[in-house]
């Protein structure tokens, strides 16, 4: 019996700690030319979240195409679909050192003209 109660301790525990660790993510944007926009006004963090309900996905195959094609070497990303939200991490140890979120907004400015073509492509 102390088995189960300490299983379901540790279960309740992870699972609110997950749920936490969602809600905590700072937010970002896609602008209409689908630049990634980060928060200027705070430290960059390692994940954001964006929503994506106005992006206008043909489908969720379309969808999980344009995220997968956003995937770098500086960024890869989790769909939820059914939210609308993508979670987007940034792999800070691969930047150059000290880059801020302006750093981050202007390389996601150059990124951007292969992120639409790519949405185009997808949504077709």
């Amino acid at each position: 019996m102390k088995k189960y109660v300490l299983s379901f301790l540790v279960v309740s525990l992870l699972t609110a700690g997950l749920a936490f660790a969602q809600e905590a993510l700072p937010v970002a944007s896609f602008n209409d030319h689908l630049e990634l926009v980060l928060p200027a006004d705070a430290p960059v963090a390692s994940a954001y979240t964006a929503d994506i309900s106005d992006m206008g996905f043909k489908n969720k195959m379309a969808a999980e195409k344009f995220f997968r094609s956003v995937t770098d070497n500086l960024v890869y990303t989790e769909l939820n679909y059914e939210e609308s939200v993508v979670t987007i991490h940034l792999r800070l140890e691969y930047a150059r050192e000290g880059w801020v979120a302006a750093d981050w907004n202007n390389y996601f400015v150059q990124a951007s003209e292969r992120y639409r073509r790519s949405y185009n492509y997808f949504n077709q």
